[in-house]
């Protein structure tokens, strides 16, 4: 069971920490927070959690604003370009969905 489970979470200054936790708090699940972090790439779990974690699905799905700002006067740099293609193919993906969905 969740409520059995020690959980890694962003810190709590975090836009979507609070997002997490009030899904949490409308399913009536109070979790026990072992560790705190940035984001759950950075390498900062602790090492005995790394050894339990498992990704779930959330649904529905948290969404989070990105953007990315570039100099109007030369192009992106690569990796800039690659998250901008990304965007621009993951809107395109939703598009499409969407319109799919709603033909008869």
């Amino acid at each position: 069971m969740l409520r059995d489970r020690d959980f890694v979470a962003y810190r709590l200054d975090s836009g979507m920490e609070g997002q997490i936790s009030a899904a949490c708090a409308a399913a009536g699940l109070a979790r026990r927070v072992v560790a705190e972090v940035v984001n759950l790439q950075s390498g900062a779990i602790p090492a005995t959690a790394k050894q339990q974690i498992s990704m779930l699905p959330i649904e529905p799905p948290i969404y989070r604003d990105l953007c990315a700002v570039v100099p109007g006067r030369r192009p992106p740099t690569g990796p800039a370009q690659a998250l901008l293609d990304a965007v621009l193919d993951a809107v395109a993906a939703d598009e499409d969905s969407a319109t799919s969905s709603a033909a008869p």
